[in-house]
């Protein structure tokens, strides 16, 4: 929130506006880069962060959201053709 505000801060900027450890800035900013929300940018030996334009944003979580869903997709159509000889084996059983 802090960086959509200001658009460009230093952990300890971020860390002092909205009461977070600069460790746990730190991280969450890492985290937002990969995600695509935020950049990093150097200037001399000082780190700033600066928010993305956030429609760009929601586009980068998006693909993310459904490059995992179909992982799971695909883990679960592997995980039937696992189980399902089980199943059918213990139906037979069954119907005995």
């Amino acid at each position: 929130m802090a960086l959509l505000e200001q658009r460009e801060l230093s952990a300890l900027e971020i860390n002092k506006l909205m009461n977070v450890p600069r460790t746990k800035v730190y991280e969450i900013t890492q985290r937002m880069i990969r995600r695509g929300m935020c950049i990093e940018k150097r200037i001399g030996r000082k780190k700033k962060y600066q928010a993305v334009e956030p429609g760009k944003t929601l586009d980068c979580l998006i693909k993310e959201y459904e490059g995992d869903l179909d992982e799971k997709k695909k883990l679960a159509k592997e995980f039937c053709k696992m189980v399902y000889p089980m199943y059918n084996r213990g139906k037979q059983i069954v119907d005995v």
